[in-house]
Order: structure tokens, then C-alpha cells, then sequence
């Protein structure tokens, strides 16, 4: 059956994409007589029919429906650990009943909602910038069709919905964890010395919590803060390290779900590190969801108590020091730092922390410049502190935003912001030859890089690299953040170079890419999409472009691979809208290409 023929209706599926498209798990446009890659292919341009699958009888919806029913009765005598129910009176000290609501971004509307605030960042000078309405009015100059994103994205959603069931998971109630499973959380924590890398509490304390016995008991007097960091620890090793055994049957969500329904009782308890250490947490594991909003609000509410607690002041005053530990608070204001700039670097919004309020030297056990520590893995040492990035780089994204991006900055001569971007890019160049010989960013990104430099590598290395390239960019397109795009500057090029390497880069690390991580990389890679498909339609008959469309079909193709390897017969909506978006902007420079063509 040909396409002109229509898709087969009645006891049989729509196709959503021709036998050819299918087969090779690529994005179908169902033109008619004939889909782009047919035509491209040049060969005819088919659709066969799937049956569709039979109804369930009568006796199969009961069957499910009495499971159903079984499910809800077990919830109302679930364990008495359990937050109690709304129509239950909770005992003194014990979890609110509320029922907060984690937006969950294997969700289709979720999903696409937050995709699109990460490409809102993604253009240079981000939301504020003319770029956006720029580029959709380039793409319909030189391909001769009107382009919208919103369209784009309508159409995304509808090809979805038209292949898959669309169904929002109910939400499993908060539950404090099991001590066991606490304890369990703790010892790992202890054995590979994850404090290196995750400062986030003092193993020591929480083994003290435990013996008090908080968790086994939801009616014993504890501050919420004390629950709340308890229930988010377990929450953030559990899906960290989620493929373990020993955490096999634990249920993060519902651990942070717990941590979250104590919020009024955070924000009314005087503040202290149990609190900001339960804030912290509730960052590291919302943010790596994609939900960019929440994390933020909780992180400016983590900066305000580091600093009533003096972690800001290397020497604070004695009285600030009574009850905890300065050398780890300290290391809970690095990670607020770290976790502040990076934000601001993608985001372009104002720093909680104003630099000239603190003391930024580095922790004495910080690690030591030239060590691989920072890219490879290998066995953890209680001896050196590592933090999820470098925080050298966190510095310098300070930088980038004060000097190239604040409103100070942007009401600069052009002459002092030129400046700035050269003392800036001299200043990545020397940090970057402080790295190893063999773990230097400009050595991976490259076609030429052997296969096996990469097998050693951590996702921690991964995200350092990828900082250091977004940084690059950020810095070189700074001088364009502020005016429309009319023609690629020496900054421009630079940073649609930089745009190459990051994506010879993520082609290069594809096996990171996962659906706990995909929230992490996503940025740097969608801006590296934008800027290489803009310089394609703008250049549509430059000596690259050839070799620039190879690389977005093969980062498109990550994400076909990562779908058509899924045992989930739905696949993760970032996954589908990412290669479905990267598919529509090829299309588009091969339209520029088509029309520049027949113009010569």
C-alpha cells in the first residue's frame, strides 16, 4: 500500500511513520506521495499496517479491577511509618499530611514544558535576548516557509500522542524511609567515601538521629529539619546509586515527597545545619528532574541559612561555631556557590551569592590542580575534597556573569566588554592547562580522540568538560547577547566552533546520557544544536556543512538509539522530544541548502 493510499483504518493501528522511516528508527514527516528520506532514498515510499491489539473482554477489566482495589485497600493499612492521611490527626512531631505534588518529567506536558525553559537559556544573552525572534525570522528567509517554535513543538506533541498513550502515573504518598534502609544509605556513603564528592552531611550525626530512633517512631519530638535530611539523603544515594543492590527495592520519590510535606515546619524552625543540609539535598535531587524552578526557590532559601550560620566567613564569630562543625559548613557553602553559578551561568539571573560578601578561598583539602581526581574514575579519599564540578570554574562563571551579562555589563563600552571577553577566555585557556595533559577538555573533542581515553572517564569528569566548553561559549557570544543576529562576528564563530566541539564531545560520551542525567547535559547540547543549525541556514553552501549535518544526525541519533533501546513500550518523553526537535532543525537547513541551490 502506497501512502496516497492512506493509512489503514478500522481493525488495524495508523502508521506513524512509512516502512523506511521504521525500519531505521528515524523521524517520518507522512509527506505525500513520498516522505523527505524516501525521496531522498529515492525509493517508493510505503506504509504497512499493524493490528491493532484485541480488546480486553469483560472478565480481563474486572480481573484489573480487583487488583486495583486490592492496591488501595493496602495503602490504608500500610505501614505506620507511612505520613499520615489528610482525615488523620498527626501526632506532636510528626510529617504534615500534605501531599506535595513532584512534577514528574516522564510526563509528556511536563516534559516538553520544561524542555522548552531550557531552550528559552539556550540563546546567546538568554530569555532577555532578540535571538529567539531572529532565528525563526532567518529560518523562514532562507528556506522560504514560516517557522515558529511554538508550532514546532504543537507538532512534537501531537506526533507523541498520536503514537503513544499518554497516562500520568498517580503519585505514591509520601513515606519516611526504613531505618535499615537509612543505615544502609550511610554505610555506603562511609565505605566509598562519597563525602568527597557530595559534602552533604556528616555521616556521624546521622547515625546518632538513627539511634534516637525519629524514624521509628513518627510521634517522638524531633525537629522536622532532622526527619526532613534523613528522608533526602536516602532519597539522593538511592538514585544515585539506584543499581545496587541494597537499594533495588528503595522508593526515592516517595522519600522526597516526605522531605518536601515538612517545608512550613522548615521554613518556621530556627534555622540549623540539619536544615540547610535538608535543603541542599532537595536541590541535588530535584534539579537533575528538569524542574529548575523548585530547586532554585529551594536553593535561595539554602544560601539565606548558610549565611545566618557564618559558612560564608572562613573565621566567623565564636558564637556562630558553638554547634557544628565549621570545616563542613564550609563545605555546605561551596556547594551553594557551586550550585549558585552554575544556575546564573545558564540562566543569566542574578547570583544569590554576591562574591564580595564572602571569603572564597578553597577548602584546604580542596584537590590538588593537576590531579586526575577531577576527570577519571577512581577510588575516593576522605582526604580531598572533589564537589560535583571544579570549583575553580564556578569562579569563573561568577565571572562570566558580572563582567559579560549583569546590567552593569551590558551598559559597558564596547571596547571594555572585548576586553573582558579576552581576559576572560585567557583565563578558561590557563585553568584549562592546570588539568592533566591527557584530561584536557580541547584533547576529547575531537573526531581523532581514541576510543579507549574515554572508558576512564566519570560522569563528574563528563559535566566538568561540558562546563568548561559552555563557559567558552558563553563568554565568546556575550558581545552578540544583546542585538539581534544579522551576521556571525569573530565572537559568533568562535562560539559556533565552540558549539562543534560540544557536540563532537556528547557523541563521544553518549553512554552518560540517561534519563537520571539527561537534565544535567541537555543544555550545553541544545545550544550547541541552535548555534550549528543556525550557521548551516545562514551558510547553507559553506565547505562544512556537509560534515555540520552528519554531526546533528548523529547526535539525533543518541536519542533514537536510547528510545529503540528501551524496554518501556513508552518512550521517555525527553528522549522522544529531543530527537523529534533535532530531527525538525535538520530539516530545516537541508530546506536552506534546497533553496540556496536553486538560486545559483
Amino acid at each position: 500500500m502506497t501512502d496516497s493510499d492512506g493509512p489503514a483504518r478500522g481493525n488495524n493501528k495508523i502508521r506513524s511513520a512509512c516502512d523506511l522511516c521504521r525500519h531505521r528508527k528515524i523521524r517520518c514527516d507522512r509527506a505525500k506521495p513520498s516522505c523527505e528520506n524516501c525521496a531522498l532514498a529515492r525509493i517508493p515510499c510505503t506504509f504497512t499496517s499493524r493490528p491493532a491489539e484485541a480488546r480486553k473482554s469483560v472478565r480481563q477489566q474486572l480481573s484489573e479491577t480487583r487488583s486495583q482495589v486490592q492496591a488501595l485497600e493496602s495503602l490504608i493499612t500500610r505501614d505506620p511509618r507511612s505520613v499520615p492521611r489528610p482525615q488523620e490527626v498527626p501526632p506532636s512531631g510528626s510529617v504534615p499530611a500534605s501531599r506535595p505534588n513532584l512534577h514528574d518529567t516522564a510526563h509528556l506536558d511536563t516534559a516538553l514544558w520544561s524542555f522548552q525553559q531550557q531552550l528559552e537559556n539556550c540563546w546567546p544573552g538568554g530569555a532577555r535576548s532578540p535571538h529567539k525572534d531572529t532565528f525563526c525570522a532567518v529560518v523562514s528567509r532562507h528556506t522560504g516557509n514560516h517557522f515558529t517554535l511554538d508550532n514546532a513543538f504543537e507538532q512534537i506533541s501531537q506526533s507523541y500522542r498520536s503514537q503513544y498513550v499518554v497516562t500520568k502515573k498517580q503519585q505514591a504518598s509520601p513515606e519516611w524511609p526504613d531505618p535499615l534502609l537509612v543505615k544502609q544509605c550511610v554505610e555506603y556513603y562511609d565505605f566509598k567515601n562519597l563525602y568527597s564528592v557530595f559534602p552533604v552531611v556528616e555521616s556521624r550525626v546521622v547515625r546518632e538521629l538513627l539511634n534516637e530512633g525519629i524514624l521509628d517512631d513518627p510521634g517522638k519530638p524531633t525537629r522536622a529539619a532532622n526527619r526532613a535530611c534523613l528522608a533526602a539523603f536516602t532519597a539522593l544515594i538511592a538514585t544515585i546509586h539506584r543499581h545496587k543492590p541494597a537499594f533495588a527495592r528503595a522508593e526515592p520519590d516517595v522519600y522526597i515527597r516526605a522531605a518536601l510535606a515538612t517545608l512550613p515546619d522548615l521554613f518556621m524552625e530556627e534555622p540549623d545545619v540539619r536544615t540547610l543540609e535538608a535543603f541542599i539535598l532537595l536541590v541535588l535531587y530535584i534539579h537533575p528532574t528538569g524542574q529548575d524552578h523548585p530547586a532554585d526557590m529551594l536553593l535561595a532559601a539554602a544560601v539565606r541559612i548558610v549565611f545566618q550560620l557564618g559558612g560564608h566567613r572562613s573565621n566567623p564569630d565564636e558564637s556562630l561555631r558553638k554547634h557544628h562543625s565549621h570545616y563542613h559548613l564550609r563545605a555546605l557553602f561551596w556547594l551553594c556557590y557551586f550550585m549558585d553559578k552554575k544556575s546564573t551561568i545558564r540562566t543569566f539571573q542574578e547570583p544569590l551569592i554576591n562574591d564580595s560578601s564572602c571569603d572564597l578561598e578553597l577548602p584546604p583539602t580542596y584537590v590538588p590542580q593537576s590531579s586526575t581526581h577531577q576527570f577519571l574514575q577512581a577510588p575516593l579519599t576522605p582526604q580531598i575534597l572533589l564537589f560535583p564540578s571544579d570549583l575553580r570554574l564556578a569562579l569563573i562563571q561568577s565571572k562570566i556573569y558580572n563582567l559579560l551579562y549583569s546590567d552593569w555589563a551590558r551598559a559597558q563600552p564596547e571596547a571594555r566588554r572585548l576586553q573582558h571577553i579576552l581576559e576572560l577566555d585567557k583565563e578558561l585557556s590557563a585553568m584549562e592547562s592546570t588539568f592533566p595533559a591527557h584530561c584536557q577538555p580541547h584533547v576529547f573533542a575531537s573526531k581523532d580522540s581514541p576510543v579507549y581515553a574515554f572508558h576512564d572517564l566519570s560522569m563528574r569528569g563528563v559535566s566538568l568538560h561540558l562546563d568548561y566548553y559552555y563557559c567558552v561559549k558563553r563568554v565568546h557570544e556575550a558581545n552578540n547577547a544583546t542585538s539581534a543576529i544579522s551576521s556571525l562576528s569573530s565572537g559568533m564563530e568562535l562560539s559556533y566552533q565552540t558549539s562543534r566541539c560540544i557536540l563532537l564531545y556528547v557523541n563521544q560520551v553518549s553512554s552518560f546520557i540517561t534519563w537520571h542525567s539527561f537534565w544535567i547535559y541537555s543544555q550545553p547540547m541544545l545550544s550547541a544544536v541552535l548555534s550549528i543549525v543556525y550557521h548551516c541556514i545562514c551558510n547553507p553552501v559553506s565547505p562544512g556543512f556537509v560534515e555540520d549535518l552528519e554531526m546533528l544526525e548523529r547526535t539525533m541519533n543518541i536519542f533514537t538509539s536510547l528510545i529503540g533501546n528501551s524496554d518501556d513500550p513508552t518512550p521517555f518523553p525527553p528522549f522522544y522530544i529531543t530527537e523529534a526537535f533535532i530531527h525538525t532543525m535538520i530539516r530545516l537547513a537541508r530546506q536552506s541548502y534546497v533553496k540556496a541551490a536553486g538560486m545559483q
